[in-house]
């Protein structure tokens, strides 16, 4: 039997370590409502230091400055931080009635003009707190604003060195800073009377229209003449109005003119250089060649005129004698049927419409691996049965078929991976990983998927607590996002398989579940505990207090032992 006293002190100590645990409890309940209240209550009184934005509006004459800085939303933000740290040049009411007068336009007209407006803007703001005396300042447009005598250009600074906390300072001016137009592919087409009817055909497309409006845009433009889109209309025997009413036609052609890639004519030389395009219609060939032929350098079939006219700070355009037409892709059918020795090849890959519906897709991207006549014959002799007779059996057709189709994702992955085929067959762990998340246990249709109303459905897998995800895009069923269905519903016994494009990979699809963050801890012991929350949660504090009294009573323990 223990002593008195160290009965005593144990039920002590258990009384206390009972009386500690509820009040952290206690604490934890009556915070729970009150820490978020508490935290927002903190974060209110930090944002009450001064900004741009609450200097700003204390002055009248900056009104319109403010209602213009509203429509811009990158630059609200940064006004209304006070950690912004930027100079800020301030046009008055003044300012902007004069400079609506000077460009004809109303207030409104301009609010609603957000690109102009925002350009505008931006060119009134120096990322760089500076005093008065700065010298010179590079903007956004990449043009000099300099002050002498407290002159910004042909503005006048009236109040000068406005401290916004210790980052901002603010000059009022009594102009509004108009930055210099900056030629654009659009302007440049535009101002060249030769290249008219590329601008029409550009205005027929508004994406592109705009995409080629702006300043930055970093390309280079093989911008054909009014001759050769003339000699374009007669060879497709089509008047100029058909052809900008074509709305497709005309964006891939376009598109086919502009290249991500920037090349000057210094950069061809005899051998071929294949480039690329936004050209992005699979149907077609997206890329074209440029080659040195003498003196002259070659686009294709087309010869450049005028090479390497600079617009704006980084694009190139190149003008030509001849409109690019990006070639067809020609299908797996059509390949075949050019081949006498594939005839019966052909006929088969036509009486499964499964294999005719990939064959004569042009954007099916497999390895075919194909029989010729002979081999089907002897085939056929094996197995036992006749053409028609195999023709007939679209299942037995079909299976034979896609044997003989071999996805080009596969080495796509394993270029991705950066390893071979023979280390991922002996990676047996991941090799079944990537397997099991090919494998949809039961049976799924590609009419079960394309059948549902919520665009998208999630679907188990084989590997533990991976879900793919299967929607439909166009007219195809595509898994995760990437994966498109070359050949769907392949009878393999009692089991289907859908031929895919792309391996699927479980590490890029993380379905979301629940809305916490699962932390895991240390207890200790050896033990762990998962749980939801982060820094500012109630459950930190709960963990600690836990971990006190599990130490606590720990310790009891081995005093009792010891006593």
């Amino acid at each position: 039997m223990l002593p008195l006293t160290v009965l005593s002190t144990k039920f002590n100590l258990a009384k206390l370590t009972l009386l500690v645990l509820a009040s952290f409890l206690t604490l934890s309940l009556a915070s729970a409502d009150g820490h978020r209240s508490w935290g927002r209550s903190l974060m209110a009184r930090r944002w009450k230091k001064p900004t741009i934005a609450s200097v700003a509006s204390t002055v009248p004459e900056l009104s319109i400055l403010l209602e213009a800085v509203a429509k811009c939303k990158p630059l609200l933000d940064a006004v209304q931080h006070p950690k912004t740290t930027v100079t800020l040049f301030a046009p008055t009411n003044t300012a902007f009635a004069n400079a609506l007068t000077a460009l004809g336009i109303s207030k409104e007209d301009l609010l609603a003009d957000t690109q102009t407006l925002c350009n505008i803007l931006d060119y009134h703001i120096v990322p760089a707190a500076s005093k008065s005396d700065l010298s010179t300042a590079m903007f956004q447009w990449h043009a000099n604003v300099t002050l002498a005598d407290v002159m910004v250009n042909q503005a006048k600074v009236v109040t000068a060195d406005i401290k916004i906390g210790s980052n901002s300072i603010v000059h009022i001016i009594d102009a509004v800073l108009l930055p210099p137009e900056v030629p654009t592919i659009y302007s440049t087409v535009m101002a060249s009377p030769d290249l008219s009817i590329l601008a029409q055909a550009v205005d027929a497309v508004p994406a592109i229209k705009a995409a080629l409006s702006d300043p930055w845009l970093e390309v280079t433009v093989v911008a054909p003449t009014n001759k050769a889109f003339l000699a374009l209309l007669t060879a497709l025997d089509l008047t100029a109005e058909e052809l900008l009413g074509n709305t497709e036609l005309l964006t891939t052609v376009l598109l086919y003119h502009v290249s991500p890639v920037i090349f000057r004519s210094t950069d061809a030389s005899t051998k071929p250089l294949h480039v690329d395009t936004l050209q992005d219609n699979k149907g077609f060939d997206g890329t074209f060649t440029v080659i040195l032929d003498g003196s002259k350098v070659k686009v294709n079939d087309a010869t450049v005129i005028v090479a390497d006219i600079e617009v704006g700070p980084t694009s190139i355009v190149h003008t030509i004698d001849a409109v690019l037409v990006p070639e067809a892709v020609p299908t797996i059918a059509e390949v075949v049927s050019g081949v006498p020795t594939l005839s019966i090849l052909l006929e088969a890959v036509k009486n499964s419409p499964a294999i005719l519906k990939a064959a004569t897709d042009p954007t099916t991207h497999v390895t075919v691996l194909a029989p010729t006549n002979e081999a089907c014959a002897a085939k056929l002799a094996e197995l036992g049965i006749s053409a028609a007779e195999l023709l007939a059996d679209e299942n037995l057709l079909t299976k034979i078929l896609s044997y003989h189709i071999i996805p080009l994702a596969f080495a796509a992955k394993l270029a991705e991976l950066g390893i071979s085929t023979a280390e991922l067959l002996a990676d047996k762990k991941l090799l079944t990983k990537i397997l099991s998340y090919h494998i949809i246990p039961g049976i799924v249709t590609a009419e079960d998927i394309t059948s549902g109303q919520t665009g998208k459905k999630w679907l188990n897998t084989l590997l533990r607590g991976a879900k793919v995800e299967a929607r439909v895009k166009g007219d195809n069923v595509v898994f995760d996002g990437v994966a498109t269905v070359v050949s769907a519903d392949v009878k393999l016994g009692n089991s289907i398989a859908h031929v895919i494009d792309t391996v699927l990979d479980p590490s890029t699809n993380k379905k979301k579940n629940g809305k916490g963050m699962t932390v895991s801890m240390a207890m200790p012991w050896g033990y762990s505990m998962q749980f939801c929350g982060w820094p500012g949660s109630i459950d930190f504090m709960m963990l600690a207090v836990i971990r006190i009294v599990i130490e606590i009573l720990g310790r009891q323990f081995w005093y009792s032992k010891l006593g």
